[in-house]
Parts: structure tokens; sequence; C-alpha cells
């Protein structure tokens, strides 16, 4: 069990409650971004509904329903950016073409699926209305790859050509799913179906119900959440993730067990690409003098090449101060690390919100924005890092500090728009 999950000291805890029948009801899985919690947590939900050892490969209904994640006794809550993940798992079956590169692409896909499940829907939903096709289209599409290549050693060259239209289809949805009809933070009606849904009887052994990122909750998400996490039913295993163990409520801590999760060395990241996503190429490729981290394997997978977010950041803050000729004293020490950088990086863009939106391919999907306002702090991060700055100057990039803190929360909570929040964040930067 859990041999796909490596570099993880945890796992031998976890295993060794697994293997005595003493795992907790409910568990806590924190730790940081790409580190194997959601792995862990499936595989745990595999071994505890198995019927007979629990070893990865058992032939078991249960563990074969697990392993593609198409398991009734199975429901996965939280928002997930999957998108990056699921382009990477599409490269490594049009790749390595094995029965095990085609699970993984196929619970890539289901990550995102399985959270549009009708049983966590009110079918009448505005979002699950507009999902619903999509997710037929996918599904549909994902039964044709799995029935056409039953033998994925033995496919000809055409077959191969014809499964990365397959796949890229298939990855073209899930972007779709992803950026039109994911929510944002969990809603309250889903963890109320949940509720329902864990006091049935289990068709198997057990019933798992992971809520992913559980820190993300609603307040009344979470307090729904916590009405049945103080009764469990004795049939059933809750399991959250979470990047930010200080963000969920005591509360919700004092009723988990908490497994923490390490930031793995480069050493397993790399066995990571190499064993899980078959990506040889990438790890060769990198500089020696930079570590190999799963984060960046994924993010290779962007429209936007690494280059672009530092260009993107240098037009925005150029328009920025443009906009403000009085702001430009404030910001004297950040005005000559762009002047710096737009001497060695000459520019053809005219600053703009547009321009910048075209660097960053409108920011889709959604972590290019993320990324882009990342590249935008780390100008301040270098200007406060030589150490010239005046207090006031200092004060200013505190200011505009937690006016990116806003434009990042306007779209990733609220829902705007990209362009309408960097215009926002513009005028505050030149006017504020």
């Amino acid at each position: 069990m859990f041999e796909n999950v490596l570099g993880q000291p945890v796992i031998q805890l976890l295993s060794d409650e697994l293997e005595q029948r003493k795992v907790p009801p409910a568990l806590l899985f924190a730790g940081p971004e790409s580190s194997g919690k959601l792995t862990a947590a499936l595989e745990t939900a595999r071994v505890l509904s198995c019927v007979t050892d629990g070893s990865w490969t058992c032939t078991c209904e249960s563990c074969k329903r697990h392993k593609d994640l198409s398991a009734s006794d199975l429901l996965i809550l939280g928002t997930r950016d999957t998108v990056l993940e699921t382009k990477a798992a599409a490269h490594a079956l049009c790749t390595a073409k094995t029965m095990a590169a085609r699970y993984l692409f196929v619970r890539a896909v289901r990550k995102l699926t399985s959270r549009f499940d009708s049983r966590l829907w009110d079918t009448d939903e505005s979002r699950f209305v507009k999902a619903a096709p999509i997710l037929t289209d996918i599904e549909e599409a994902l039964s044709d790859l799995i029935g056409q290549y039953g033998n994925m050693e033995t496919i000809s060259e055409e077959e191969a050509k014809k499964l990365e239209k397959q796949t890229e289809k298939i990855t073209d949805l899930c972007q779709k799913l992803q950026e039109d009809c994911m929510y944002d933070t969990l809603p309250v009606n889903q963890v109320r179906k949940a509720s329902a849904w864990v006091r049935l009887m289990p068709v198997g052994k057990k019933k798992v119900l992971i809520i992913e990122n559980a820190d993300k909750m609603q307040e009344s998400a979470r307090n729904a959440f916590l009405k049945i996490l103080e009764e469990p039913p004795e049939y059933t295993v809750f399991i959250l993730t979470t990047t930010r163990r200080a963000a969920v409520i005591p509360t919700i801590l004092s009723r988990v067990r908490t497994y923490l999760f390490i930031e793995r060395d480069t050493e397993h990241q790399q066995a990571v690409v190499e064993r899980v996503f078959r990506d040889h190429h990438f790890c060769t490729a990198v500089s020696p003098s930079q570590p190999i981290r799963i984060v960046s394997y994924l993010q290779s997978f962007l429209p936007v090449a690494p280059e672009y977010f530092r260009e993107a950041a240098t037009v925005f803050w150029e328009y920025c101060l443009n906009r403000g000729e009085q702001q430009k004293k404030q910001f004297t020490v950040l005005i000559q690390k762009l002047t710096a950088y737009r001497t060695e990086h000459p520019s053809t863009y005219e600053p703009s919100i547009t321009a910048v939106l075209k660097l960053l391919n409108n920011c889709k999907p959604r972590r290019i924005y993320i990324l882009f306002l990342e590249a935008i702090i780390v100008f301040l991060q270098e200007s406060i890092h030589t150490g010239v700055c005046t207090p006031y100057e200092l004060e200013r990039y505190a200011a505009v500090s937690q006016f990116i803190h806003t434009a990042m929360q306007s779209v990733d909570i609220f829902n705007g728009t990209p362009q309408a929040a960097l215009e926002t964040l513009s005028e505050q930067i030149a006017f504020a």
C-alpha cells in the first residue's frame, strides 16, 4: 500500500495504523502543495474498503473501483485546480502508453469530475446545470478512450495519434469545467448533502468523505460539517487536507488527528516526475543549479513561459507609475529595479492592462493570475532587500502588498475577472 506516495515519512505511521485497524474516524493531512496529500487520502480510502490485504496489486472489485475513482462509497469535496495535473497526466499517457499511465490520466480527470457528483448538487443549481453537458462529454470521451485502448502496449502509430487527439479533447473539456463551473469556497449545501450521504449504509466496508482544502470552507459550511464530525457514523471515515493547518478552525482541529506532510527533497520530487509522470526529459533539461520541484514541473504545462511573468510584471509596474507621476517619488528603489530590468530586456509593449493580459494568455487558466501577482510582489521584495528604502517607501510597499492581496481575493474568492481586478489594482497603486 501507498506505493504511489513517495518521500513522505508520515506514510509509515499511516500504514501501521491501517494494518493494526487503528485509523481514527477523522484525519487531517496537512502539508505544502504537491506533497501527495490527496493521493494519500485516496489510497487510504482504497485500503479501508479493500476486502483482502489492501495491497496495490489487489484485484477485488472495491480496489478496482477505487483505483479509477468510480467507487460509490467515496465522495470528494473541496476546491482544487486540476488543469495542470490533467495536462501532465495526458502527456504521460501519450509518451509512455502504458496501463499505469492510463490510470494516472483517468484519475486526474476524475479528481475534477468527482466534485460535480449529482449527490452533492441541487440539480437545478445554475453552476451544475452549466456543468452537466460538459461532464457528459468528458465521461463519454473517457469511456471511449478506456474501451479503445484495453492493451496500451500494442497500439499502432495511427492509434497513438488518435490517442493524442482524444486526450487533448478531454483536457480542454476539463479546463472549461474548471474555469466555468468550479466553486472557489466549499458551499454549505454540498456539506449538508454529504452529511446526509454519510448517514446511509455503505455498499462495501467503509464510506470515505474527502474534503480537500478544508481551510477554504465557508463559515456556514464549517458549522454544518462540525455537526456530523461530532457524531460520525461508525462506518464512515473523514479525511481533510490543507496547505494551511493554522487556518483550520480549532473546533475542527480538536476532532481530527493531524498527519504532517513535508516538502519532499529534490531526489524524491525528481522520482515523482520520472516515475509517476514518466518525464525524464524535464529532469535532464533543468539546470544543475535549480532544484527539481513538482510544482515547477506542473507549471511547465501552462501556456505562458516563466520569463513572461517577469515581463508582464514589469509592464504592469510601468503602467501604474506612468499613470501617477507623483507616485514615482514614492517608489525610487523600485524604479531603479525596473530600469535595470528594462535595460537588459527592451520591450515592444506599450504599458497597459491589455498588454499585460496578452502576455498572460488572458490569465487562463486561473493559476496564471496568481503567479502573475506573485511576480509583482517579487519586485517589491527585491527593492526591500537592497536595504536602501526609506521608511516612507517601505510604508508604501506595505500598502501595495495589501492592495495585491485584495486583488487576489477579488478573483480567487469573489469570482471577479482578472482584467477588472488589475484595473482596480493599478488605480490604487497610481492614486492611493
